[in-house]
């Protein structure tokens, strides 16, 4: 099961969903929305109905666990990365998550991305991120994220933007 984990993480890096253009100015970013396969933690059959946490923000995930790495409670224009995470407990293979962002109170057109267990988990941490393009900035303003399971259980936040 680790080797698919290990194809399924390359295939969801590649994996650049949206982009949204956040401001008129031209030193805003066109922040690309990536989802952050699943880090294995504990595979197990679930005897427990699933449990999704609330969102992190965090600048980063761990490469080998997938937990959330320099939390954050803001994000300026110049973060590296904006990444909502949310830790989930039994979670059984087959569930979906999709992670629709908005800017701004704005639908981020093309954002919905997803991520697949690819097999049952007692623990695992699912994430979502939006990159910044080189030297250019994030727009200043609230960004939005909803994650939405298979079963239809949501986790909704918020966070702002602002200067460095």
């Amino acid at each position: 099961m680790g080797r698919w984990l290990r194809i399924l993480t390359g295939i969801a890096i590649c994996a650049l969903l949206a982009a949204c253009g956040g401001g008129e100015s031209p030193t805003d970013a066109t922040p690309t929305a990536v989802s952050t396969p699943l880090a294995e933690s504990s595979p197990t059959a679930p005897a427990q109905p699933m449990v999704i946490g609330q969102i992190i923000w965090a600048e980063e995930t761990d490469a080998t666990t997938g937990a959330p790495v320099n939390q954050v409670t803001g994000f300026t224009t110049e973060s590296p990365a904006i990444v909502a995470v949310v830790e989930v407990t039994n979670l059984p293979a087959g569930t979906q998550f999709t992670a629709a962002w908005t800017l701004n109170d704005s639908t981020i057109t093309d954002s919905p991305m997803t991520v697949v267990a690819p097999g049952d988990m007692t623990h695992a941490w699912i994430s979502f991120r939006f990159t910044r393009d080189g030297e250019r900035r994030y727009p200043l303003g609230q960004v939005g994220v909803t994650i939405t399971a298979s079963d239809g259980t949501m986790r909704e936040d918020t966070v702002e933007i602002g200067f460095p």
